[in-house]
């Protein structure tokens, strides 16, 4: 059970901090462009993008999104092993500090 929590919560860590790091990344691209100049924007490797065309009515259309998936995968994989690893350690933490208690006879 203790095992499967901690996956099932690294996993969620994860996907919310890629969600996360991928909105601001979009946002930095939307706000760094200038506003009456074509842009074809790329950041993380290629994988996300932001494009603005000047209609031929004068309007800009603007696409933003998801070009190469596959830098955000590999971010969600670092980031669940990653947080995976500091429950465990944590939990390993807190047995050895709880056994060292007990041999002072304080627990």
């Amino acid at each position: 059970m203790k095992k499967s929590l901690v996956v099932i919560n690294a996993l969620a860590g994860a996907a919310l901090l890629t969600l996360v790091t991928a909105a601001v990344i979009l946002l930095v691209l939307m706000f760094s462009t200038d506003g009456d100049v074509e842009t074809d924007r790329r950041a993380f490797f290629g994988s996300l993008m932001f494009q603005t065309v000047e209609q031929s009515d004068g309007s800009t259309a603007i696409t933003a999104g998801v070009d190469d998936p596959i830098p955000l995968i590999a971010l969600f994989v670092f980031l669940a092993v990653v947080l995976a690893f500091i429950q465990v350690a944590y939990r390993l933490l807190k047995i050895h500090r709880q056994r060292l208690l007990e041999e002072r006879g304080l627990a």
